[in-house]
């Protein structure tokens, strides 16, 4: 699988489980991910869609590598990230994050909209900051979030616009 087949991400037979202690004694397993293979194109939306306790999540943390995967091969544009540890992935960190399912639980209720959208782009990008207000601003447009609601809270925003926002 290489860069060559176009391929944005692409997992092979990726399996993860986690130990749990059922008494002092005995530990079981519960296979989270078992043999699990998908392939995303640039420019294409993947959509996971399951029942609770599936593995959505585990499938997504692993992807960003905050789950190690105990087998299986994972390549992110043809790089081989699979036992990458986070500051090896310093690199690729900003092209794959989670947007997660409630976004009010991700967005932190002291802080205005707009220091939440501009923390990201102090750490991993080199724009003044009339570069971050104009990329913020873009943003914004681009999602429907008027420039003016960047002076706002989290509590402030309807549930579609929290989604929106992170």
């Amino acid at each position: 699988m290489s860069q060559s087949n176009g391929e944005l991400l692409c997992m092979k037979e990726v399996t993860k489980k986690f130990e749990i202690n059922v008494s002092p004694f005995e530990k079981k397993y519960v296979h989270a991910l078992n043999g699990v293979s998908l392939t995303v194109m640039p420019g294409k939306t993947l959509t996971l869609v399951g029942e609770s306790g599936c593995g959505k999540t585990t499938l997504g943390k692993t992807v960003a590598g905050l789950y190690l995967p105990d087998s299986g091969e994972i390549r992110f544009r043809g790089h081989d990230i699979t036992r990458r540890r986070p500051v090896e992935r310093k690199g690729i960190q900003r092209d794959i994050q989670m947007v997660f399912q409630d976004p009010y639980s991700s967005l932190n209720p002291r802080m205005k909209i707009y220091r939440i959208l501009e923390t990201p782009l102090k750490f991993h990008t080199e724009l003044t900051s009339g570069e971050r207000r104009e990329r913020i601003a873009e943003i914004c447009s681009h999602v429907g979030i008027d420039e003016s609601y960047l002076e706002r809270y989290p509590h402030q925003f309807s549930g579609g616009q929290r989604q929106r926002i992170a």
